[in-house]
């Protein structure tokens, strides 16, 4: 029930369910990744990593979808180190993680490392074609490095064209602030 809530776009009732499921001894590999998803689109991201930092999941695919969501939470929190920390538990228990990679991406283009970020993003898109959530990260690092007047080794106009219906994506700079 939690997670048709979840895809039925109501977290808080999936937060709600998938927490009593967690409570009646429902597997835990399957209900955690989910219920870290749902706390994060309600923006309850200190209470995720207050209660669920120091657990780890026993399959890979689960583990590395949780430890993404952490360090996601970790990330609109500020804290860098945390989140770099999170984000190598994902790709250590999956190394090609795509949630891990994305936000690894957005950590790189914050820093301005904006070759290398697109670099990565264009390379997970490239071995998962149906990845649509890559789009706005991509064209997010493009706004941010013409915003920021970086010379990418990129045609920005065809990037930004190819990618104007997405909204862009946060990233986090070396001083663990976010922004666009």
């Amino acid at each position: 029930l939690g997670r048709a809530l979840l895809e039925s776009g109501d977290p808080g009732s999936a937060v709600l369910e998938l927490t009593k499921a967690l409570e009646q001894g429902a597997e835990v590999n399957r209900v955690l990744p989910q219920l870290a998803k749902a706390m994060l689109l309600r923006g309850e991201h200190k209470r995720l990593v207050g209660q669920f930092s120091d657990r780890n999941l026993t399959d890979p695919a689960a583990q590395a979808a949780f430890k993404a969501q952490l360090a996601t939470a970790w990330a609109y929190q500020g804290d860098r180190v945390r989140t770099e920390a999170a984000i190598n538990e994902a790709l250590k228990a999956q190394p090609n993680a795509p949630a891990a990679k994305m936000l690894q991406a957005r950590l790189l283009a914050g820093d301005g490392h904006f070759d290398k970020a697109l670099a990565q993003v264009d390379e997970l898109v490239a071995a998962q074609p149906l990845m649509a959530s890559a789009r706005p990260h991509r064209f997010g690092i493009v706004v941010g490095v013409i915003t920021r007047g970086a010379r990418p080794s990129i045609d920005t106009t065809s990037t930004r064209s190819r990618w104007a219906a997405s909204d862009g994506g946060r990233v986090i700079g070396t001083n663990g602030t976010a922004g666009n």
